[in-house]
């Protein structure tokens, strides 16, 4: 009886890796809700000083936008860990401040919500809600940036801006002992 030839599978195409996809995503959607509430903190803090009794409607609706905006940044930006982008205390550091910041300005939404119902008046009704949101997004807003800069410690080293403001000395390459005329040291980087 002659043998039968072994079957020939069809090849195995995968899906869509989903989770890389949205881990991919992170540089882009993580620059948005830190721009929305370094923005709020600033807009809070000068309708402070005018003596507004709630919080302004840009405030209201940065929290909203940013606090959805952030669930998104941090669920990609676990996942890119995941991938294998990042790693030491830099990222442990980056990843639970980013969890922390998060919950911080979604609960700043809300009681931004508190702080602006009710009635159209502005009453001291929800006074301990607009206070919470003035301070808590002065406290997000700090929060937000060393969450970024533990971000872009990964991305970029130790500190770009530091490095350009006050750069390394530089060293020369043949020191002149004599340091006659025509002996200049060339000096590198």
């Amino acid at each position: 009886m002659p043998a039968t030839p072994p079957a020939v599978l069809p090849p195995v195409v995968p899906g869509p890796d989903w989770w890389g996809a949205l881990s991919g995503l992170h540089p882009l959607v993580i620059h948005f809700p830190i721009a929305l509430v370094l923005t709020a903190a600033v807009v809070e803090f000068v309708a402070m000083l005018a003596r507004r009794r709630r919080p302004t409607q840009f405030t209201v609706i940065s929290l909203v936008v940013a606090g959805g905006a952030s669930v998104l940044a941090t669920w990609s930006g676990w996942g890119l860990a995941d991938e294998g982008y990042g790693g030491g205390l830099a990222l442990d550091l980056h990843r639970w401040l980013g969890v922390a910041s998060t919950a911080l300005i979604l609960l700043l939404a809300v009681c931004a919500l508190v702080a602006c119902g009710g009635s159209g008046t502005e009453g001291p009704r929800h006074a301990w809600a607009t206070a919470t949101v003035r301070a808590g997004v002065l406290v997000a807003s700090a929060l937000v940036a060393v969450t970024a800069h533990y971000g872009g410690k990964m991305v970029w080293g130790d500190s770009m801006v530091i490095e350009s403001l006050f750069p390394p000395p530089l060293v020369s390459a043949d020191p002149v002992p004599d340091g006659g005329p025509g002996d200049e040291a060339v000096s590198i980087v």
